[in-house]
């Protein structure tokens, strides 16, 4: 990927380049690129293996003992560089062309990230304590922290020891020694014999150069290697990232192109109502229960484990009696407590008691230890089936179309597959928690009970109860459930998010009502007008006093039309008006009063003239 990134700078520059020998001839611009371009091909030699020695010794920054940050750093740098030269005129779209456009901004950007993923790369696979370095663990992977121990015991403080393949994992065989050169000491060299830590362990098991303690055995832990890092990266960016854009860019057209916002409709107000009261109710649920486990009244949801800080494997006499120390409700043995007791002689009661409470153990008619999938079809309908299925009626009310409206109703659907995986993850929970009851290798009372004394004595203290989790956590799950569904549709009823666009059926039903409208308006005002002008030409009165009105007022009309006329009539009403507050000229008031008459007779003709057009 460095190289492809360096490469992609190169073809940037060298468009760049001919650019500007075809437009400016600018001399500093060209020697910028040319000089891009070679740093560019400088890092591609370093990073083939064909000069090491000469980086080592050189150019250590860039050698085999550096990590990947001078390489990261420059390649963040040669990115900047190149997208900075998109702003000259000489490089804009329109001038150079779309797909070398493309080719440098894509060079630029690919640049800018591959440099700043080897800069973080480079912080989390180095061991500055081993002297393990990032280009170290691209280069052999799990084997480098041997090799840096070997480099530590070494001369050459800046080259690691090659070898022509892997290191083994065992000791190596011995070897007959060479024969001494030099003289014999004149003192004796006394050597001890070597030291055993664990003398049993030898003499049972004597060790060999062929045969390696276990312990000195060890698989090198490839889930973090560079390679399959690059592996999973190259399969799965063309899929990925695509996604990703495409994802932003719908959210950010869908925010930008939002309708205005409004206030909560009447029907969204009711489906929020609903919601209201069912979290209100199932938060109340998952608060913890005071009812007594052992309490004929009711099952409770208490766990008589947790009560008395008891192990699995407590005898029952002594699980009892701790429980009537306890004091209180717990003082007096009841029928309930007899039942329970009796059950608790058998590991498989227990295990069932823990798992489904104590409701099927006492009042399932038909199951039996015997045969003890049976309390696991006793405790699904009632205790899992039962809360789901109310759910399911409180989302069926709230995403009723016929009670909150065709908008909110838009969500039934997507609610109710939320509410079913809420159920199937509650089943996935049980049966897997049950598994033994429908295991065939524990089919047996005596391989279940076996199965079940294994499973919870690990614990070491007391168990927990799978009953007693579900109780809080079930309504729990449906009060976070119901609140994101509220959510929803509060911020789809208001137009902040999930809108719904306008349907073209829908926009000419609205064109249909508003042209409806207007046309009636319209139609009364000139039924008005009509009326009106039929009775002054039926009354001889009123038609002679309309035409001396405007024969009138076509002989005066000259009058008011003089320049010193309107304006001693205006500073007259000005006067007036900042005197006393209120209209006192007679003929000005008739003028206004005419004014407002005609406004409000006119009133909405120009938008039904736009809307007509």
């Amino acid at each position: 990927m460095n190289i492809i990134s360096l490469l992609a700078i190169i073809a940037a520059n060298t468009i760049l380049l001919i650019k500007t020998v075809l437009v400016s001839n600018f001399f500093f611009e060209t020697v910028t690129h040319v000089a891009i371009a070679s740093i560019s091909s400088f890092l591609i030699v370093s990073e083939l293996s064909i000069f090491r020695s000469y980086f080592n010794r050189n150019w250590p920054l860039l050698g085999e003992d550096s990590g990947f940050v001078t390489l990261g750093t420059a390649m963040v740098l040669l990115g900047i560089s190149t997208l900075g030269d998109l702003n000259n005129e000489a490089t804009r779209q329109g001038a150079i062309g779309l797909p070398f456009w493309r080719l440098i901004l894509g060079a630029g950007i690919i640049s800018i990230v591959i440099g700043a993923a080897n800069i973080g790369l480079s912080y989390v696979f180095r061991d500055s304590d081993l002297g393990v370095s990032a280009r170290h663990v691209r280069a052999r992977g799990a084997v480098a922290t041997q090799e840096a121990v070997t480099r530590k015991d070494s001369y050459r403080s800046f080259q690691l020891s090659r070898k022509g393949s892997l290191p083994t994992y065992t000791s190596s065989t011995s070897s007959p020694r060479s024969v001494s050169v030099r003289q014999p000491s004149r003192f004796p060299v006394r050597i001890s014999s070597p030291i055993v830590n664990n003398p049993e362990a030898s003499t049972g098991s004597p060790i060999t150069p062929k045969s390696p303690m276990p312990s000195e055995i060890a698989a090198p832990n490839l889930a973090h290697h560079p390679a399959i890092i690059k592996a999973l990266s190259i399969f799965f960016a063309p899929i990925l990232i695509p996604k990703a854009i495409a994802l932003f860019r719908s959210v950010h057209s869908h925010i930008a192109n939002r309708p205005p916002l409004q206030a909560l409709p009447p029907l969204a107000s009711r489906a929020l109502n609903i919601l209201f009261f069912s979290t209100a109710l199932f938060l109340a649920l998952s608060l913890p229960s005071g009812s007594n486990i052992l309490s004929n009244n009711s099952f409770g949801t208490n766990d008589i484990f947790k009560l008395t800080g008891s192990r699995f494997n407590t005898p029952t006499e002594l699980l009892f009696s701790r429980l009537r120390r306890l004091g209180g409700r717990y003082e007096v043995e009841s029928e309930h407590d007899l039942t329970l007791k009796k059950l608790f002689s058998s590991p498989t009661a227990r295990a069932l008691y823990l798992q489904l409470g104590s409701e099927p153990l006492i009042a399932c008619p038909f199951c039996s230890l015997d045969s003890s999938i049976t309390y696991l079809f006793y405790y699904l309908p009632f205790n899992t089936l039962v809360p789901h299925l109310f759910h399911f009626f409180v989302i069926g009310i709230v995403t009723s179309s016929s009670i909150v409206g065709p908008k909110v109703a838009r969500w039934r659907n997507k609610f109710l597959i939320g509410s079913v995986a809420l159920l199937m993850i509650e089943l996935c929970v049980i049966l897997r928690a049950t598994s033994p009851l429908f295991s065939i290798s524990t089919n047996t009372p005596s391989g279940q009970r076996n199965k079940w004394t294994q499973i919870y004595n690990h614990y070491p203290d007391a168990p927990a109860s799978l009953h007693v989790r579900l109780v809080t956590l079930r309504p729990l799950a449906f009060t976070v459930f119901d609140v994101i569904c509220a959510a929803l549709i509060y911020l789809s009823a208001t137009n902040r998010l999930f809108y719904t666009a306008t349907t073209p059926a829908e926009q000419a039903q609205q064109l249909v009502s508003i042209s409806a409208t207007a046309m009636l308006n319209s139609v009364s005002r000139l039924q008005a007008v009509s009326v009106v002008r039929n009775t002054i030409a039926r009354d001889l009165e009123l038609s002679a006093v309309y035409d001396a009105y405007f024969q009138k007022k076509r002989n005066d009309e000259w009058v008011w039309q003089e320049e010193e006329v309107v304006e001693a009539v205006a500073k007259v009403m000005n006067d007036k008006a900042l005197q006393t507050g209120s209209r006192k000229s007679e003929n000005g008031s008739v003028t206004i009063d005419a004014d407002e008459y005609v406004e409000k007779i006119t009133a909405g003709l120009e938008g039904q003239q736009s809307v007509f057009a």
